[in-house]
């Protein structure tokens, strides 16, 4: 697996963050990761997006992260318990659980996708909605493969090839 890191200090975070993603964000600060599909195996999901499959577009940097929750936290923006930590290029919004939700069945740690509706708030009868796509941080990059995207370019686009620099070898 490669990445191309975005080296942001992710020492300022004001949560605890489980200890495989703390790992990646200590290391990369986030970035872009090749290869970068996930398969989405929840049937309602599919029935709602039409897709079973998702392309992660970048992993968020401690930054944009903070700006994004302090927005969260104006607009009811987010699930509560979760933060965003990847984008999806249809516009989906990877999540992790930051603490165990026995309603939702959302373990500490665990990986989810909001197909997101962006003109409205979380919540809203058409934006209430999340699924599970990975136990843990590292389930989700190990699950992770290749699929060619037609007609559209790499979502990694920083390079003409996973093997180009910027891109290094991703080590957790």
């Amino acid at each position: 697996m490669k990445i191309i890191p975005k080296n942001a200090d992710a020492t300022a975070l004001p949560f605890a963050l489980p200890a495989d993603y703390a790992g990646f964000m200590a290391r990369y600060g986030g970035g872009w990761v090749f290869p970068n599909h996930v398969r989405i195996t929840d049937p309602e999901f599919v029935d709602i997006t039409g897709y079973d499959i998702a392309a992660v577009q970048y992993f968020l940097d401690p930054e944009r992260l903070m700006n994004d929750l302090n927005t969260a936290r104006e607009t009811n923006s987010y699930p509560d318990g979760f933060i965003p930590v990847a984008a999806i290029h249809t516009g989906d919004v990877v999540l992790m659980a930051l603490t165990a939700d026995p309603a939702m069945n959302a373990p500490n740690g665990s990986i989810w996708i909001w197909p997101r509706n962006m003109d409205l708030e979380w919540g809203d009868e058409a934006n209430n909605r999340i699924f599970p796509i990975a136990a843990s941080f590292s389930a989700l990059l190990n699950g992770f493969y290749f699929e060619e995207d037609e007609g559209m370019p790499p979502p990694w686009r920083r390079m003409a090839s996973p093997d180009d620099a910027p891109a290094i070898d991703l080590i957790l």
